[in-house]
């Protein structure tokens, strides 16, 4: 199905596609990873999920984003909506400004591939009491990919291409920011 057909299609099928996900009961289907080309002749694996998908991982996006965004750190600008690189900047050179002398530039390499699914899930049953919501996050997590047409398991790592992604993997990496916190290291991400 394309993106065009989408909309037809959903107006069609909506209740009984709706019914599963409300029940609990909705097994996703593999995403299809495709490779992108990027700088330095390095391959970003990107998860296309089903075309129905895309309609409910936004809306699930939308409920984390809710609970999860108030308590993020203030200078956490990556992977969150209305923060930007050039903010993050600014938060860096007014630390500079206040006197800082030194700075350390990371680079969280294939972030979203190596989150633990296995640390992530215990997390999320803690802040997460609908069960069927977090039946199908888990479900996502766990639906594999498509490649060559062939089906793979995945373990680790979130979907790089789901709505879901950046809100799990600043989930998961909130305990690096309150450890800084904790340790008095200032800090912008």
């Amino acid at each position: 199905m394309t993106v065009d057909e989408r909309s037809g299609y959903l107006k069609h099928h909506w209740p009984a596609i709706k019914a599963p996900r409300l029940a609990g009961t909705y097994q996703p289907q593999p995403a299809l990873r495709i490779e992108i080309p990027q700088p330095h002749g390095r391959l970003r694996q990107r998860g296309l999920p089903p075309v129905t998908d895309r309609v409910i991982q936004p809306a699930i996006a939308q409920v984390l984003r809710w609970m999860w965004e108030p308590p993020f750190h203030p200078n956490r600008y990556g992977l969150r909506r209305m923060r930007s690189a050039q903010q993050a900047l600014h938060r860096a050179q007014s630390e500079v400004i206040k006197g800082r002398k030194w700075v350390v530039a990371l680079d969280f390499d294939s972030v979203f591939d190596r989150v633990k699914q296995d640390r992530l899930m215990p997390k999320l049953k803690a802040e997460i009491q609908d069960k069927a919501r977090l039946g199908l996050l888990n479900g996502y997590l766990k639906s594999g990919v498509e490649i060559n047409g062939r089906y793979e398991k995945t373990a680790e790592g979130v979907p790089q291409g789901s709505p879901r992604s950046p809100l799990l993997s600043n989930r998961v990496l909130n305990e690096l920011d309150q450890e800084r916190e904790r340790r008095g290291h200032p800090f912008v991400r």
